[in-house]
């Protein structure tokens, strides 16, 4: 469709319409007034800047300060709080919505804003730590939950990036921004980077480094694309900054690919893991039968096989069950079996 240039103010009307339809049509559209108002909200500038950096900072050392008690203790409902207070998302969708408006300045500004506030809260989580959690203090859940990210959390990531920068154009579903923050949970794993760090586990760091990351590049890749595709940036924009557009929705790609092969590796290790601990299960069950025992616990790591029994007399050799877990793996396997011995006494009054 073209519109024919009038000097009504009809006709401006309806170029600024045509000019901020979304690409998909009018159901994902933006008005300019719309635009105007998000513009706003998310590219503070001059004195505004300076009073939302003080307010942004005051909640992202509370929401870090929340999750990092409530991943200690190992309480959910503290970590959603946590959640619900983190003030993140808000920078990540400036950084995509100034991608496809061919704003490096703004871009810059507020990616910066991210990274600075990233390494900074990791290492808030990082003193706390240290200072309050004694260092044989046992890793709760919650912690280990974000810690061995699959390809799951990145198709989390994708709808919740989306849900929250569409939430951000269209003041109707504003309310689900909330939601979104539960769901795509920023602060708990960056968190947990600092706590795992100050607990000495820096594998689990890493794992929680890595959905951390994922979570980054996903909400600012989806963020660009809807924020594109609701109109945000008018057509002429998109013409004039074609290039820059471009190099900016090519690079957010290329970091969503650099996170997601990891992800596709730790999924398939986990899927690994689950079909040989299922597989151990069922033989070291085989193993206990006619027995007083039963297993409390099987894991797999690589070639070594970890039993938990528990009951009244001792468990047979372990050679037998090793055979089998070997030939069911198609490799040597150690077989570690840790027995409690449980006894049961009863007593008749007269």
């Amino acid at each position: 469709m073209h519109w024919r240039r009038s000097g009504t103010g009809d006709g401006k009307r309806a170029e600024d319409a045509e000019a901020h339809r979304g690409l998909l049509g009018r159901v994902v559209s933006i008005t300019p007034r719309r635009r105007q108002e998000v513009v706003e909200k998310l590219f503070p500038e001059g004195a505004e800047f300076t009073s939302y950096l003080h307010r942004f900072a005051v909640m992202q050392v509370l929401s870090v300060l929340i999750a990092v008690f409530g991943l200690l203790s190992g309480s959910t409902s503290i970590v959603i709080g946590a959640m619900l207070v983190a003030p993140l998302m808000n920078p990540l969708l400036a950084v995509g919505a100034a991608m496809v408006s061919g704003w490096p300045a703004r871009e810059g500004k507020f990616f910066t804003v991210v990274m600075v506030t990233s390494v900074l809260s990791a290492l808030l989580a990082w003193a706390v730590t240290k200072s309050l959690a004694p260092a044989d203090m046992p890793i709760s859940e919650e912690i280990l939950s974000r810690t061995s990210p699959t390809i799951m959390d990145l198709g989390v990531a994708l709808a919740a990036g989306a849900a929250g920068a569409y939430a951000t154009v269209r003041r109707e579903v504003g309310e689900a921004l909330s939601g979104v923050a539960v769901a795509v949970a920023l602060v708990p794993p960056l968190a947990t980077v600092g706590i795992t760090f100050g607990l000495g586990r820096n594998d689990l760091a890493r794992g929680a480094l890595l959905l951390y990351l994922t979570n980054l590049a996903v909400i600012v890749f989806v963020g660009a694309l809807v924020f594109l595709f609701t109109g945000f940036a008018p057509k002429w924009r998109l013409i004039r900054e074609s290039n820059r557009v471009r190099v900016g929705l090519g690079v957010a790609a290329l970091a969503v690919l650099a996170v997601s092969v990891p992800l596709a590796r730790h999924s398939l290790n986990e899927v690994r893991i689950n079909r040989d601990t299922s597989a151990a299960t069922t033989r070291v069950e085989q193993w206990l039968r006619g027995t007083e025992l039963r297993q409390t616990g099987v894991t797999v790591k690589g070639d070594q096989v970890n039993v938990d029994v528990i009951g009244p007399t001792e468990p047979p050799s372990a050679r037998p069950l090793a055979g089998e877990l070997a030939r069911a793996f198609d490799h040597p396997v150690r077989v570690r079996v840790r027995w409690v011995q449980r006894r049961t006494s009863t007593a008749e009054s007269r």
